[in-house]
Order: structure tokens, then sequence, then C-alpha cells
């Protein structure tokens, strides 16, 4: 739990470092710990035990499709994002791409369509 808790907080802050977050989580208090980041990661920790204390029986499939649609989510978009790449890719005025996949555009679509089927 604590390795989680220090690994989310540094993510967050290398994302917000980086632009690709709030700003206000990449700043360091005057002690050099990125609290704003320690804060967000820790709300998470507390809303689980929240719900496992006021909710036990029903905290670990909360929790389960919680992170289930993260994962199904990251899945869809990596076939949106690849559908849309390859499209723009694959004009006359682009030149061909060393990597050619399998069963395109129909393997990426069918791939979309089941992660949607599944949600």
């Amino acid at each position: 739990m604590n390795s989680l808790l220090y690994a989310s907080t540094r993510m967050m802050f290398s994302l917000s470092r980086a632009g690709q977050a709030p700003r206000r989580f990449g700043m360091l208090n005057r002690r050099g710990v990125p609290l704003q980041a320690l804060l967000l990661s820790s709300s998470g920790v507390a809303l689980a035990a929240v719900l496992g204390a006021t909710s036990p029986r029903r905290a670990y499939i909360v929790m389960l499709s919680v992170s289930g649609f993260g994962v199904m989510f990251v899945w869809m978009m990596i076939f949106i994002t690849h559908y849309f790449f390859r499209r723009a890719r694959t004009g006359p005025a682009e030149p061909t791409l060393r990597f050619r996949m399998w069963g395109y555009p129909v393997a990426t679509l069918f791939g979309a369509g089941l992660m949607a089927s599944v949600s």
C-alpha cells in the first residue's frame, strides 16, 4: 500500500511537471514534498477505506468495477486512436507505413466493437 501511494504521488507529480496534469500537482512544499499530489493520491485511499467501512459486502465489487472500467476505457482508446492514426497515414500524400497491420481496418473496428459490447 505504501509503495502504491508513493508511486501514484510521484506519477501525478511527474505528469504535472510534463504539462499533462494540473500544475498544482507539480508543486513542492518548503520541505520538498509534492503535497498536493500526495493529498490527491491519499483521497483515493480514504475513499476506499470509507467504502470498505460503510459497505463491506459491495466494496470489492465496486473497486473491481472501477479498475475494470479503466482497463476497458484504455483499450477502447487504443483501438480508436489506432484506427484514426492509420487512416490519417494511409492516404496518397503519405508515405507507405513500414509496418502493415493484418486485417486493418476490420480487425481494429472489430476489437472496438467487442470492447463496446462488453461495457
